[in-house]
């Protein structure tokens, strides 16, 4: 039994780590699309991707040191998942919001 879900453990571990470089090197995938339609060279697109990468590197000192020295391990993840959770709820909200006013839009045409 507990080498079961030893398993079934490693496996979501595994597709967690899968999943998170899958979507951290997206814009690596969409270069030729993103240089094609936005008129960028190469150079400008490098540094496109610094600008988006950088940040995560920074960011991982400074939630370490707060988490080690000011909020503790479980008061920081229930603030930081909590600050995860808003700014999906805000994408969201956003895309509902830009789709709602692409169906205004289209029914003001179709009329």
């Amino acid at each position: 039994m507990h080498y079961d879900i030893s398993c079934a453990f490693y496996v979501f571990e595994l597709l967690l780590c899968a999943g998170s470089y899958y979507v951290y090197d997206n814009p690596a995938a969409l270069q030729d699309v993103m240089i094609s339609e936005l008129t960028i060279n190469t150079g400008q697109f490098a540094m496109f991707y610094s600008l988006y990468s950088w940040p995560n590197v920074i960011l991982c000192f400074i939630g370490g040191f707060l988490i080690d020295r000011v909020f503790g391990v479980r008061w920081g993840a229930i603030i930081f998942g909590g600050i995860v959770t808003v700014g999906q709820v805000m994408c969201k909200m956003d895309a509902t919001y830009l789709l709602a006013q692409v169906i205004k839009v289209y029914t003001v045409i179709e009329e």
